[in-house]
């Protein structure tokens, strides 16, 4: 099992473009194999190299950050919106 997809809304699964960039996918899982498998639909789906935050329990994580995306739509009023991890 691996967590991905629930940071972004559906409109943005495929091709995911924004006037700033592409948006971060945030992975979570326990088996190697099955992220690399998720890493490769994202490929497919337009997504640049995922970041794999850890083991399956970094879903909670996940979800929170989902709660987030929502609590922003609410707020704007609209869901044209994603998360970007920068690094310095």
């Amino acid at each position: 099992m691996v967590k991905a997809f629930n940071t972004i809304g559906n409109a943005y699964f495929v091709d995911p473009s924004f006037s700033e960039g592409k948006p971060t996918m945030l992975i979570a899982g326990d088996d190697e194999d099955a992220k690399r498998t998720v890493g490769d639909v994202l490929a497919d789906f337009g997504w640049p190299d995922p970041v794999d935050i850890g083991g399956i329990g970094g879903s909670r994580e996940l979800e929170a950050i989902c709660i987030a995306w929502v609590k922003i739509g609410g707020a704007r009023g609209s869901w044209d919106h994603g998360f970007k991890l920068l690094v310095g």
